[in-house]
């Protein structure tokens, strides 16, 4: 493993991020985001403009229909970070460090995979954090930058941490860990009005975000105080799935080196200003999820930019704690895990007989299987749209309860057609589609219309708007297969007779 040299690394990375890249369907959240293209602004309800954006540009304004092209900015920016994590530790280690740095990097399934394949503001807002992590370790720690240089750097630094920013809120973290670091050992920048020029840049970056919000009821920013706010009790479950999640998203063995690291290594008088600035520029952001996992559910990549630092500091210190080969026996086993997931990840999506989920109920048919949010949409789609027709209800408005499968359904479905749907329920169901919906004119005034789930998310639509429509009849039940086997059904139900107005709900 420690034979190959960065280009290599780089090579051989992105050719496993085509390969997943070309070998997955898009996931739920994937073809959300892809609405944000679809329907583009300059803020969204989940998240700043950032990832809408980039895959507008990547996708050529989505004319190029293929989750392969739609993922490209993310497979791209995975390899552009791989070298900039790269320069970055050479900034505090050797260059063998830096190549274990980057292959740690490769083979962390967040950074590889979660920001390197799929569309998630996270993809753009790693490329962004690693440049403004590098720039910020270049300007604290580089021997030869003079004072103009540093002063430039600071700009830039403010630039990119605003455009981090613009892809997800907790890229403030960044200015918290700079601003710690320099707090405490670069008092002198203090005096340089560049610093605060850059703090204001990164501030200019927030006004589509403030005014977005101001002109919306600030209902993001409740969104994500519902999200983060302390719940006021403890869960100690909620806070070992968070670390169980991290262990894994991060790769095993990864976390194996970070332990050695962290909790044997004794610290080099040497490196210890370096070792403080790693340690600022990740741990605020990792035990804030840590704090607020004891009392909310969380999702492990929330925390992943926080093992960029991390990821240095044990890279910088690996060839000191095993011999050249057993180091190489244990980054050959970190590869061998992370290649052996990924494929079965790619088998069990694509040619699992069936499904992993409920078997029994058959109107939950598939429930709590995750690989059905990757699986079946794109052909099932087309059985829909058949029946749809076969019905003769091509003009009748689809509707959903939620925010998928209404993307799901603006994708596969109406896409290309005369067909227009909606989501229809609380913001807090259908998220972005509240807009959307606005900007498809609002929900039409028919006497009926047509409303679609699965049984895998089943929403009984009785339950839903019994008290809109007199009739509600189920017209269609299509079945899903993988490899020959049920994996979940879809449900069409004609909503008829209305007898309230939606807009209540809308």
């Amino acid at each position: 493993m420690l034979q190959l040299n960065i280009k290599q690394v780089i090579v051989i990375s992105t050719i496993i991020h085509l390969i997943v890249g070309f070998g997955i369907p898009l996931g739920n959240d994937e073809v959300y985001y892809l609405q944000y293209a679809r329907y583009p602004s300059y803020h969204y309800y989940d998240h700043p403009l950032m990832v809408g954006l980039i895959s507008k540009i990547f996708s050529f304004n989505l004319h190029v229909k293929h989750h392969l092209f739609y993922r490209l900015f993310s497979i791209v920016a995975s390899s552009v970070s791989t070298f900039i994590i790269y320069k970055t530790t050479l900034l505090y280690g050797t260059k063998k460090q830096a190549l274990i740095s980057s292959i740690l990097f490769s083979m962390s399934f967040y950074f590889s995979v979660i920001a390197g394949v799929f569309i998630m503001p996270d993809a753009p807002m790693i490329l962004f954090w690693t440049l403004a992590f590098y720039i910020a370790s270049y300007l604290l720690f580089s021997e030869t930058i003079d004072i103009n240089q540093q002063h430039e750097l600071l700009i830039w630094f403010g630039i990119l941490s605003g455009c981090a920013i613009l892809c997800k809120f907790h890229a403030a973290y960044l200015w918290i860990g700079f601003f710690l670091f320099i707090l405490i050992n670069k008092r002198d920048l203090f005096s340089t009005w560049h610093l605060y020029l850059s703090m204001l840049i990164t501030a200019v970056f927030l006004i589509p975000i403030i005014y977005w919000n101001y002109k919306n009821n600030w209902v993001n920013f409740s969104f994500y105080t519902g999200r983060v706010g302390l719940a006021g009790h403890i869960s100690f479950q909620y806070f070992v799935r968070e670390i169980l999640g991290e262990i894994f998203y991060q790769n095993p063995i990864v976390w194996i080196f970070i332990f050695i690291q962290l909790a044997i290594k004794k610290s080099n008088a040497s490196f210890d200003k370096k070792r403080e600035f790693l340690f600022l520029m990740s741990f605020p952001l990792l035990f804030g999820f840590w704090a607020l996992s004891l009392s909310r559910e969380t999702l492990p990549h929330w925390s992943g930019p926080a093992y960029l630092p991390i990821i240095i500091l044990v890279s910088t210190g690996l060839q000191q704690e095993f011999i050249q080969g057993k180091l190489n026996l244990w980054m050959r086993a970190m590869v061998v895990m992370f290649s052996v997931v990924l494929v079965l990840g790619i088998a069990v999506i694509n040619y699992f007989p069936g499904t992993i989920g409920n078997k029994k109920d058959m109107l939950h048919y598939g429930s709590g299987d995750f690989t059905l949010d990757m699986y079946g949409w794109k052909e099932s789609s087309a059985k829909m749209l058949q029946a749809i027709k076969g019905s003769k209800l091509e003009k009748v408005p689809l509707v959903s309860s939620a925010w998928f499968p209404a993307a799901h359904i603006n994708e596969y479905i109406t896409s290309g057609t005369e067909l227009r749907s909606f989501a229809l329920g609380p913001v807090n169901d259908i998220h972005q589609f509240h807009w959307i919906n606005q900007i498809n004119g609002g929900l039409p005034e028919r006497d009926s219309l047509l409303y679609i789930t699965t049984s895998n998310y089943f929403k009984d639509p009785v339950v839903l708007y019994r008290h809109y429509f007199n009739k509600i009849t189920l017209l269609n039940k299509i079945e899903e297969k993988r490899n020959r086997s049920t994996t979940r059904f879809y449900y069409l139900y004609l909503l008829s007779e209305r007898t309230a107005t939606l807009k209540l709900i809308q």
